[in-house]
């Protein structure tokens, strides 16, 4: 279900299955105001008093309703496809780089917001450095940042890992929990696809790596807690960072 659309939800995903940051009514009344345009009766005027940040706002948040589409796309085809495998390894590694893309794009947010003055590289949740500046410029948020650091770092260690040197092997299981052959691929007798519990390098002697680590089958991992992990992480630290700015802006 939809929630009240407002002018900061732009065209993101998040806004179409019904999230948006309590904050966002406060927000768009204090960046927007809408008249009426004198050269039509019908026409609306858009007045918008911080665009930077407007447009800042709807990126994050656009970015944020991809975590979610990609989601709602592994949904759609895990343990109902034969090559599910394929089609879901496509949409987690999207999901692990829009999750990045989504931390940057709030670094870049409240960097500017909060004149912190980083620049490029060093605006990045990751860094300590950066993280102890935002909070010294605005403490109220020195919580909810303390409570998600480690998953800070987690997020950029999975994307730059998949990028630079590692994959995030999905792996399809058959009913009887082996590795499935090619006819029962074909057949599309699969329960739902797994993904290895951290990136490793794709060759079967570092598998074994993990099998020693972790056991044969606990290796791998469900795949929708791991994303329901993260769009509550995600959400919940985008609720306190709207929050935060709009109390800022009243």
């Amino acid at each position: 279900m939809n929630a009240d659309y407002s002018y900061l939800c732009g065209y993101s995903y998040a806004w179409r299955i019904g999230y948006k940051p309590e904050a966002f009514e406060r927000l768009e009344k204090a960046l927007v105001i809408v008249e009426q345009d004198p050269d039509s009766e019908f026409a609306k005027k858009l007045i918008v008093r911080d665009r930077a940040l407007a447009e800042q706002i709807m990126d994050s948040y656009g970015k944020l309703g991809f975590l979610f589409l990609s989601r709602d796309y592994i949904r759609q085809v895990n343990g109902k496809h034969p090559l599910a495998h394929i089609y879901v390894s496509y949409h987690l590694y999207n999901f692990i780089y829009d999750c990045k893309a989504f931390l940057d794009a709030v670094a870049v947010m409240l960097n500017d917001f909060y004149l912190v003055g980083k620049t490029r590289g060093y605006i990045d949740f990751k860094h300590e450095l950066f993280r102890g500046e935002i909070i010294e410029k605005e403490p109220k948020i020195e919580k909810i940042i303390r409570k998600h650091e480690d998953w800070f770092v987690t997020v950029s260690n999975w994307r730059d890992k998949l990028i630079h040197r590692f994959s995030t092997t999905i792996a399809p299981f058959t009913s009887s929990n082996h590795w499935p052959t090619e006819e029962e691929l074909d057949q599309g007798s699969l329960q739902p696809c797994m993904m290895l519990v951290e990136p490793r390098p794709l060759l079967r002697p570092h598998l074994k790596e993990l099998e020693k680590k972790y056991g044969k089958r606990i290796m791998f991992r469900e795949i929708d807690p791991f994303c329901k992990e993260w769009i509550d992480n995600a959400c919940d630290f985008y609720d306190q960072v709207c929050n935060a700015i709009s109390q800022t802006l009243r």
